[in-house]
């Protein structure tokens, strides 16, 4: 399992929409991601200061955190200077058949009722071998 460097940050995943803001911060010995509504504390084994300020090391990870939703820790390579940094994504991916499946067990008459499936929905933040933001990037699809 891979651990990697990331700093504190502020961003904007889609330009000029407030709703997409993305905020990553060191609260006491955890790295804390707030994103899409929801704030994720990422599995951290140390905070560390360098002539940069301060930094997380993050470990790798894929989790289910709640149904549909997904984060991931993982390497990013950076083909330009062949180094390593890392990328965080959460993402919504909804099941309609699992979403049908609820339903019927929570009683509902599918014959009368609708089922309204939101759309997929990812927010990826990219770091740099050095923990510095790299990207951002925010994907809706229907």
């Amino acid at each position: 399992m891979m651990d990697f460097k990331v700093r504190p940050f502020e961003k904007l995943a889609s330009d000029n929409d407030l709703d997409s803001m993305t905020i990553g911060r060191i609260e006491g010995t955890e790295f804390i991601w707030r994103v899409l509504g929801r704030t994720l504390a990422l599995k951290t084994t140390r905070v560390l200061q360098d002539i940069r300020g301060s930094y997380a090391v993050i470990q790798e990870c894929e989790l289910e955190i709640e149904p549909a939703w997904f984060l991931i820790v993982e390497a990013e390579h950076d083909e330009d200077d062949d180094t390593v940094g890392c990328h965080i994504g959460l993402s919504y991916n909804p099941n309609l058949a699992a979403l049908v499946l609820e339903a019927q067990c929570q009683g509902y008459d599918l014959t009368t009722a609708n089922i309204l499936c939101p759309p997929r929905q990812s927010t990826d933040v990219y770091f740099t071998w050095d923990g510095q933001v790299n990207g951002c990037a925010l994907l809706a699809m229907k």
